[in-house]
Formats: C-alpha cells, sequence, structure tokens
C-alpha cells in the first residue's frame, strides 16, 4: 500500500506485532510470572513488554492519523477525523463488551481469579454497552475489559492530534513548528504523559521529509536495535517515570522511522502476511482478554496447569474470534466513510476559510478572525467557541453554514453556533 494512499501495510504490521506482544504480556503475567522476571533486565524482556507496546501504538496512532494531513492539507478530512473517531472504535468495543458480560454472567469467567478481583461488581448487557460505547473513552471505565483502559488515551490523544495538526497547517509557521512541539511536551509532561507518545507520532508526521533524508542501511539498522533496546526498559525499576517514558517514546519512534524509511521493511512486511497482522491488530488486541479469563483459564485449571495448552487455547480462539470481529470492523470504516459529514469542497469555502484567506463566496466576502473565529459563510454568520480543537471546529461550521436551512438557529459540534445574516 502506498504512502500516500490509506494503509502503510508495513506500519500495519507493526501493529499487529505489537498486539501480538501485549497478548505474550498477559499470558506471562497470568500463568508464568516468574519467566517475566527471567527476561527482565535483558533486550528479549521486549517481547513480553505489554506497556511499551501500548507506548508503540500511541506515537503510531500519532504518526497515522496526522501524516496524511501535512502530506495534504484539507480542510475536509480534517474536520471528518474527529466526528468519525469515536464511532471507528465504538463499535468493536461495544460487541467485545458485551460478549465479555455474557461470559461473566453466565460463569465462564470463575476458573480464573476475574470474579475474586471484583467481588462486589454485578455485570449487565446494558452496563457493558454503555462502558464499550462512550464511558471507556470518555472517562477511562474498563471493568468488562480491562485492556480498554488505553482507549481514554486513545481517544483524547486523537483529539489532541487532531487539533494540533490544524494548528500546524493552517496557523502555525513551519519554522517555529519545534517551538510549539516543545511546549506542548512540556504542558503534557507535567498533565498527563501518555498524550507525549501522540505529540511524539505527530513530531514524525511533520518531519517526515528530513527523515526520510537520512535513509540508509546502517541508520535504519541503529534505530531499529536502538528502539528494540529501549523498548525493552524495565517497567518496575528505581529510575524516575521521566526515563521510562523517554526510552518508550524515543524507542517507538525509532523503530516507525527505520520501518518507513528502509527497503528491507517494504520486502519484509508489505505483503499479505503483513496486511492480515494489521486486520487483526484492533481485534486481537480486544478479544485476548476475555479468551484468557474464560477458555484459556478453564484449560489451565483443567490440564494441571499446563502452560503450553493455556497458550496454545489463548493463540488459537483469539485468532478465531478476532476474524469476523475485524470484518465487521472493516465494514464499519468504509460506512463510516461513506456516511460522515464532509465539508464543502475547496471551490467553495472550507480550506481557504481555516486558511484565514480573504475569498468570495456566493457573492459575500469571507473574513475568518484569530481567536474568537468569527466568519461569514454563503449569508450565515458561524460563531466557533474555542475548545479542545477548536480549529477543526472551524472546518465544521464552514460545512454546516454551507448546509443549513433558511431562518434557524442551530447548535453544530464542538460549540458552533450558526445564525442566519
Amino acid at each position: 500500500m502506498q504512502d500516500s494512499g490509506k494503509r502503510i501495510v508495513r506500519l500495519e504490521a507493526c501493529r499487529g506485532i505489537a498486539a501480538l506482544v501485549v497478548v505474550a504480556h498477559h499470558l506471562i503475567r497470568a500463568f508464568c510470572p516468574e519467566v517475566a522476571d527471567r527476561l527482565d533486565g535483558s533486550v528479549f524482556f521486549v517481547v513480553v513488554n505489554g506497556t511499551a507496546a501500548v507506548v508503540f501504538f500511541f506515537v503510531l496512532s500519532g504518526y497515522v492519523l496526522t501524516a496524511r494531513f501535512f502530506d495534504n492539507p484539507s480542510a475536509r478530512s480534517m474536520a471528518a477525523a474527529p466526528i468519525k473517531r469515536l464511532p471507528r472504535l465504538a463499535l468493536s468495543a461495544t460487541i467485545v463488551n458485551l460478549a465479555s458480560a455474557a461470559l461473566w454472567i453466565f460463569g465462564f469467567y470463575a476458573w480464573g481469579d476475574v470474579t475474586r478481583l471484583w467481588p462486589d461488581f454485578h455485570p449487565s448487557l446494558l452496563g457493558a454497552f454503555k462502558e464499550g460505547a462512550w464511558r471507556t473513552f470518555m472517562i477511562g471505565d474498563s471493568s468488562y475489559n480491562s485492556s480498554l483502559w488505553t482507549m481514554v488515551y486513545e481517544f483524547h490523544g486523537s483529539m489532541l492530534v487532531f487539533a494540533g495538526a490544524s494548528f500546524l497547517v493552517f496557523v502555525m509557521k513551519r519554522r517555529l513548528a519545534w517551538f510549539a512541539f516543545l511546549l506542548a511536551a512540556a504542558m503534557f509532561h507535567y498533565a498527563d504523559q501518555f498524550m507525549l507518545f501522540f505529540l511524539g507520532g505527530m513530531a514524525i508526521a511533520y518531519y517526515e521529509k528530513p527523515l526520510r533524508s537520512i535513509a540508509s542501511a546502517p541508520t535504519t539498522v541503529l534505530l531499529i536495535l536502538g528502539g528494540l533496546y529501549l523498548l525493552s526498559y524495565r517497567t518496575l525499576n528505581d529510575h524516575p517515570p521521566t526515563m521510562m517514558v523517554l526510552a518508550w517514546l524515543f524507542g517507538a519512534g525509532a523503530i516507525i522511522v527505520a520501518v518507513l524509511q528502509s527497503p528491507t521493511a517494504v520486502r519484509v512486511l508489505d505483503n499479505k502476511i503483513g496486511a492480515a497482522l494489521g486486520f487483526l491488530s484492533f481485534p486481537i488486541y480486544l478479544v485476548h482478554g476475555p479468551v484468557l479469563w474464560s477458555a484459556a483459564s478453564f484449560i489451565y485449571v483443567r490440564y494441571d496447569h499446563t502452560l503450553a495448552a493455556a497458550c496454545v487455547a489463548t493463540i488459537v480462539l483469539t485468532l478465531l474470534f478476532s476474524w469476523p470481529l475485524g470484518i465487521i470492523d472493516r465494514l464499519w470504516v468504509r460506512c463510516l466513510n461513506s456516511v460522515a459529514p464532509t465539508p464543502i469542497r475547496s471551490k467553495t469555502l472550507a480550506l481557504r476559510l481555516v486558511e484565514g484567506r480573504r475569498i468570495r463566496c456566493g457573492g459575500r466576502t469571507a473574513i475568518p478572525m484569530n481567536f474568537s473565529y468569527p466568519f461569514e459563510a454563503a449569508g450565515w454568520q458561524a460563531n466557533v467557541t474555542p475548545g479542545p480543537a477548536p480549529f477543526a471546529a472551524c472546518a465544521i461550521a464552514a460545512w454546516h453554514a454551507s448546509r443549513l436551512g433558511s431562518g434557524t438557529l442551530k447548535t453544530c459540534p464542538l460549540g458552533v453556533e450558526m445564525i442566519r445574516t
């Protein structure tokens, strides 16, 4: 798949590999934690360092979600992306949550420690639906599937990079972009360090062309080996947390840069196996927890604590259930891409407005202002309240301004108010 097109297969394959590392992490921690202790301190710990694999997800998301905007700036895509993000993630999470609730209600989690970990928790299908549909993304609930603790960071980090990409593309001068990255990194270092990983991925996307200029075989080897070493950083040591954050951030970034620029990575990963890994990455991440707590735990107890049997059951059943979920997820993404609101085409308003240029639109002049973001579009006055993604809101406002009927007051997403002029 072409870099400038839809998905970059070699990066999606890396996402699938990271999902398998998370599975290995939970398998080892559940059934033989002493193995992780023996690996600790060596570079081989990277194969079971699930938290570092999650960090890789975050950095990769920061890159993938913004690279196309920097390569081909489009207010249309910029406005649609944040609207689609929650439903894109929520459907699969909700399906797995409902399945997990059913397993819990019918007693299939009784073979492990799940019921003892939450003795006062009473599962329900309604609770599972609410959690999978929005609560896990908004406030971080993950009672039905503990792997979903990452989704609140995934969603908020996505909104952060959408807003950041809008700011960098339409407002910030390129020579000052490095200062914006440093300022944002300093702010989120003290507010929420997980957001740093998304900013790191966005920085790779923004500076991708200069990074590609250093491409060479020795550089690629050094980046991959250095990245694996940094991602093997021990999670339970006595070093300050900042050291761990920086190690994982630079480790994940180094591997992404190496995979992007390496012809060898193209030959090894841009194939059917790599595509399958990418296709199954999100389903594997969602499904493996319920499989581990139910069937794998049952087999482990039934067959005298046999690790091999539990591992085989986890891998086989996770792949078995991930495939139909992957098909549903792909169809859902296509559906969202076909029906999601698309801002007005560049020949009328949206891109030029958000860029801040004076243009002619339907016989009227449109002049977007800084900070309060008022502009006139096709006879409508739009006032955009600054929020978490004000520049994306500008483009959304432009889309609504071109389509609202006359003589009506409307409240639109992200605090956009449309008033007939």
